[in-house]
């Protein structure tokens, strides 16, 4: 285990709204379990131990790497042979670009890992195997998977001698809103979150309740964690901080039975920061017209505002010398 301090850029990185919440979901050991049965489809994953899920370090990991993704390494024993152990390796994605170097990047890591292991340990040891996984929030992950088809291998007999290695794939749009329905557990339902119009006010009404009838199950230390994660997911939905306020009267309905109330409120707090967010974006058009010295006529028929809200947002800004009439 390497002791390392943690880095500014790190400390930046746990206050990414994304990062934050996926890092408090894969640093649950309950939730990892959750994603791993629910959402990984491989057999193996059947035959593992998740009571002997234990977190490791994910600085070492990224020992000698300076990525901008989250790493998360877990170590679990097999349910028939205590002894056999292996390592779960969850790297989130978070950008919106492929990146076709995903499987070099994720055999440089795992290379890395074991070159360190393999140091420390006796003679006659094996080294312990990680399985990587990748997460992907976004959409359209086409990238490949395989580290042979990035290779132009010209003749088949070659092939015994170039590395063959390959990630498991997890992408959160593709995830079958039934699957994650049927799935009824605490991770899946807040993901169901991402497959309802928020405009829907039915189906919210619906999933909120469930959520909560899944939350009443849990452990009494783990029920507010647990609120809190859906406070964060709803956040990245809304594309901004979810006010506190807000969402505890939201809860509230809920737990008083008067979920129709509870799914208004948030419809209304989503209208309300879809037009914040809408009145920041006609803001920035307009800052870059003015820069390019588009006379306010043309800005105001282009973008459809006033011109006495372009005048507004220039003085704003300090751009009135670029005005002209």
């Amino acid at each position: 285990m390497v002791n390392k301090k943690v880095t500014k850029k790190e400390e930046i990185k746990e206050h990414n709204p994304i990062d934050k919440f996926f890092n408090d979901i894969f640093s649950d050991s309950d939730l990892v379990k959750d994603f791993l049965v629910n959402l990984v489809e491989k057999d193996f994953i059947k035959k593992l131990d998740f009571s002997t899920l234990k977190k490791e370090d994910r600085r070492v990991l990224n020992k000698s790497k300076k990525d901008r993704t989250l790493d998360f390494l877990w170590n679990v024993s097999y349910l028939k042979n205590p002894e056999m152990e292996a390592y779960i390796c969850i790297h989130l994605e978070v950008q919106s670009t492929n990146d076709n170097r995903m499987p070099i990047r994720f055999l440089n890591y795992i290379a890395s890992w074991y070159d360190n292991n393999y140091r420390t340990l006796n003679k006659g040891d094996k080294i312990i195997p990680i399985i990587p996984i990748l997460f992907y929030v976004d959409k359209n992950w086409n990238a490949e998977t395989s580290f042979h088809d990035l290779v132009d291998i010209p003749d088949e007999e070659m092939k015994p001698y170039i590395p063959s290695f390959e990630y498991i794939k997890v992408m959160l749009d593709e995830i079958d809103a039934k699957k994650l329905e049927e799935a009824n557990s605490i991770l899946t339902q807040i993901f169901m979150f991402s497959k309802v119009d928020s405009e829907n006010e039915e189906e919210f009404e619906r999933l909120v309740k469930k959520f909560f009838d899944l939350l009443c199950e849990e452990r009494e230390e783990k029920y507010r964690e647990y609120l809190n994660y859906l406070y964060e997911f709803l956040s990245l939905r809304l594309g901004t901080g979810i006010d506190e306020e807000v969402a505890e009267k939201i809860i509230n309905k809920v737990r008083k039975g008067d979920s129709m109330e509870a799914s208004l409120l948030f419809n209304n707090y989503v209208q309300k920061n879809t037009e914040k967010k809408i009145a920041q974006r006609d803001r920035e058009i307009v800052i870059e017209m003015i820069k390019e010295f588009l006379t306010i006529s043309k800005i105001a028929k282009i973008t459809k505002l006033s011109k006495e809200q372009i005048k507004k947002i220039a003085k704003e800004e300090n751009l009135t010398d670029y005005l002209s009439k």
